[in-house]
């Protein structure tokens, strides 16, 4: 039976998306549920592998599954391979594939030796999987590995033709997983809707990914910066609100987040200077005009922080700013616009 909301409506399961290569070696339980039914390694054919439907879209095609258990030996893989690819071979082991395994955490790109990561998972992790556009090379992507939120590897390659799907393979007994609601992560807009203004400190890496690539020892002169490109409207709900996940916090969590004037230095981390706020990763701290308020929330690699702008008392020239890390409150502040 399908999953029922609380409104009395069907819940769609996230496995409708995906099929099952060989039903010997996979069972599909139902809300996206998976579970291995093979006989491991003592079978030739005792691989079990679910593939996404249709392609991935290159614009930014996004897998998620998290591992409901590992099983006798944690023999699962999440990536990406040509529609060709054999059904009873862990993703990453052929040709025109490329996958994260958990049982050791390292990736394999079309071979089965591996790059190694050393990033070992365990039951409640979530593994994502990214196909974005690369910047620069037209008809090249990049797919991109993250585990928890964090980004943990990144690879460079052409599309096969056809495309490539979402596979996940298994191998052991009580190896269970579970996908998530396939996404299309936004990047084609990206230049429309934001500007790097300082492009020998911070380059743009697809899909809405920006790294900081200036001095390794951040000093004042070595701020980067991307802004918006429209102001924003802190009346209208959807237009008032900006959101940034930390996928690197770095060395030194050299981050902030926050608004400004459109004049404002695009040297200077928002909130040290006058008239801007910025809530800042390495010490928690909101800066408003070059004054930290203590809040104590230090960010991490995966954090998500929003700020939201809402005007005061229906004022047009003093508004709220209103910080969330993880969708919990930070800090509430006015300034004047």
């Amino acid at each position: 039976m399908p999953g029922r909301k609380r409104d009395g409506g069907i819940k769609a399961d996230p496995g409708a998306n995906w099929r099952v290569a060989d039903s010997r070696n996979i069972t599909h339980d139902g809300d996206g549920l998976y579970s291995y039914s093979g006989q491991g390694e003592e079978s030739e054919d005792g691989i079990g592998t679910l593939w996404t439907v249709q392609p991935l879209d290159p614009r930014g095609g996004t897998l998620e599954v998290k591992i409901v258990s590992t099983g006798e030996r944690n023999c699962i893989a999440i990536g990406v391979c040509h529609r060709g690819y054999p059904p009873n071979s862990l993703p990453g082991w052929k040709e025109a594939s490329v996958a994260f395994h958990t049982d050791e955490g390292n990736l394999f790109l079309s071979s089965d030796d591996p790059q190694e990561l050393h990033l070992p998972c365990k039951a409640g992790d979530s593994i994502r999987c990214s196909v974005v556009p690369s910047p620069g090379d037209p008809g090249g992507v990049l797919i991109r590995f993250y585990c928890n939120g964090s980004r943990i590897a990144q690879v460079p390659t052409r599309l096969p033709a056809g495309g490539v799907y979402g596979i996940v393979g298994m191998m052991s007994k009580g190896e269970q997983v579970q996908v998530q609601p396939l996404s299309l992560t936004q990047t084609v807009d990206f230049d429309q809707l934001w500007t790097v203004l300082t492009p020998t400190r911070i380059a743009h890496e697809g899909g809405g990914c920006c790294a900081y690539i200036g001095p390794a020892h951040a000093t004042e002169q070595s701020v980067g910066t991307v802004r918006k490109n429209s102001k924003i409207d802190s009346t209208s709900p959807g237009g008032n609100c900006l959101q940034v996940q930390i996928l690197e916090a770095g060395n030194q969590r050299c981050i902030a987040v926050g608004v400004c004037s459109k004049s404002y230095p695009i040297d200077m981390l928002p909130g040290w200077d006058e008239p801007s706020v910025g809530y800042h990763a390495d010490n928690g701290q909101v800066f408003k005009n070059n004054e930290g308020q203590l809040m104590g929330q230090l960010c991490q690699s995966g954090d998500v922080v929003k700020c939201t702008v809402e005007p005061v008392d229906g004022s047009m020239k003093e508004v709220w700013v209103i910080f969330h890390r993880n969708e919990a409150l930070v800090a509430r502040t006015c300034i004047w616009t």
